[in-house]
């Protein structure tokens, strides 16, 4: 059975042969005419790979789509946690970088419209990377993955983007801050939050990505903070606008994939299960709405998108979508 990530890494391999290849068949036309100190220097400039034997990226920018980034996102990715760009991002199933290339392109002139599972159907005008978002007083910000706006509308939508993590397997553990209730900004959620956190880590024995739940926790403690006015998200109050939040999640296609694709499956098993105890507990704001999403669903917006920046589906099918759920 093949892997999912050892595929990403050799598709990006192969692709950098191939542009070392074509660079290297155009020089060799360039110097046919050249004199013979000028072919010399030319054979001493040896053409040098972007990719490292790994399959990782020297440079972040080259796991991007044309290979640059803003400096304004590039402010927004350092501005967050764990020097994203520095190595992670240099990684060819980055998820933040996954994020980046379907996302990146949004702006006032370039809009995406996306429906989710309730039908309805939002267009976003504006993306934000790696937004801080207060969880505990006190206490280190949680980073959103991306937010998208519509700045006419004043709609929101917070996405958690998921690549390959899924993969890495472990037990639930959540920091004793969690039950301190001076630490919340509203007293009256520790009660129930501790609840939910008891339940999980007594429910927990089998290993599984539990490290996603603790992040559904996380941001959504603190996108409650945010609903009920006590902090900011990137200076802005809440103001009754529609808010989303939504976990954004790689399917890999389960034919080529069958240990990746099941272990995806066992995560959307968790995430549900998450999702009704948090239902029980009225833990979810009625002014949010919370929803699993694969980027397979998100794909099919993307090919009714007409504002899309020439090449990009096409890079974004072979980086990403080839390995992608296929329909039977």
């Amino acid at each position: 059975m093949e892997k999912l990530i050892d595929k990403i890494k050799e598709r990006v391999k192969e692709r950098e042969k191939k542009r070392v290849k074509e660079i290297e068949k155009e020089r060799e036309k360039e110097i046919e005419n050249e004199s013979e100190n000028e072919i010399e220097s030319e054979i001493e400039n040896e053409i040098e790979s972007d990719v490292m034997d790994n399959g990782y990226f020297y440079d972040f920018r080259k796991n991007v789509f044309t290979g640059k980034m803003d400096k304004n996102y590039i402010s927004m990715f350092l501005e967050g946690d764990g020097s994203e760009l520095v190595s992670k991002a240099c990684a060819p199933h980055s998820s933040s970088m996954l994020g980046y290339n379907f996302f990146h392109w949004i702006n006032k002139e370039h809009k995406l419209t996306i429906t989710f599972n309730d039908k309805k159907e939002i267009t976003y005008d504006e993306v934000l990377f790696e937004v801080k978002i207060p969880v505990l007083n006190g206490k280190k910000e949680a980073n959103m993955d991306i937010v998208l706006r519509n700045n006419k509308t004043g709609e929101w939508l917070f996405i958690e983007s998921k690549f390959t993590e899924y993969l890495n397997r472990g037990k639930f553990e959540m920091s004793d801050s969690y039950r301190n209730e001076s630490l919340y900004f509203k007293k009256d959620y520790r009660d129930k939050w501790t609840r939910i956190i008891d339940s999980i880590s007594g429910s927990s024995k089998e290993t599984g990505y539990w490290n996603g739940i603790k992040q559904e926790i996380c941001h959504l403690i603190g996108l409650t903070n945010w609903l009920d006015k006590c902090v900011k998200i990137k200076g802005k109050e809440y103001n009754n606008e529609d808010v989303r939040f939504i976990n954004l999640v790689f399917e890999p296609d389960e034919e080529r994939f069958k240990n990746e694709y099941d272990k995806f499956t066992d995560y959307k098993k968790l995430y549900y299960s998450f999702y009704e105890q948090l239902r029980i507990e009225k833990l979810i704001p009625s002014n949010l709405k919370m929803e699993f999403m694969t980027y397979k669903q998100l794909w099919k917006c993307f090919e009714n998108c007409k504002e899309l920046p020439k090449g990009l589906m096409g890079f974004l099918s072979d980086r990403y979508m080839d390995f992608a759920f296929k329909d039977k």
